[in-house]
């Protein structure tokens, strides 16, 4: 009886110890509007709208699951070529807390959290086309060292 008595406990303290980590990124894509339908297989956007003067936007969601409160997804933009993280002023995220603070916590619970990517301010009110290039989107959970997912895709007027 002792034995099975240890053993349980050894048990539990190995699934305790390895347990599920307090969140983490279940998916994580870009589209092209609102409602998640997913970029065709070559991940291109258009930096403008196909009638070649409205400057183009995109969306990016990011699914993810939390067992604490105080979860921060940090989401960062990196343009591939340059291998260079671009300022918000770069490109504008419609997100008031990520423009704000960089980051957003969502809170305990299964989030789909998104937003829209507009291109750079050129005015007041308007935004530019998105600047052309090799971007990746890069996602970190609290404070980890290394991105907990990443989206790879390119901005060009070639785009279908």
């Amino acid at each position: 009886m002792r034995l099975g008595s240890l053993l349980t406990v050894a048990l539990l303290a190995t699934a305790g110890a390895t347990g599920c980590e307090s969140a983490h990124i279940k998916d994580a894509y870009v589209s092209l509007d609102s409602d998640g339908r997913r970029l065709p297989k070559d991940d291109c956007i258009r930096p403008t709208k196909l009638d070649g003067t409205t400057p183009n936007h995109y969306f990016v969601f990011v699914e993810m699951l939390s067992f604490r409160d105080d979860t921060i997804l940090t989401p960062v933009l990196r343009n591939v070529k340059d291998n260079r993280y671009m300022a918000w002023a770069e490109t504008k995220p419609g997100n008031d807390e990520i423009l704000e603070f960089g980051n957003i916590a969502p809170g305990k619970g299964d989030h789909i959290i998104s937003w829209e990517q507009v291109g750079p301010p050129i005015g007041d009110n308007d935004t530019g086309p998105l600047p052309e290039g090799l971007y990746s989107w890069e996602f970190y959970l609290d404070d980890h060292g290394s991105a907990d997912a990443v989206i790879d895709f390119a901005v060009s007027a070639g785009c279908q």
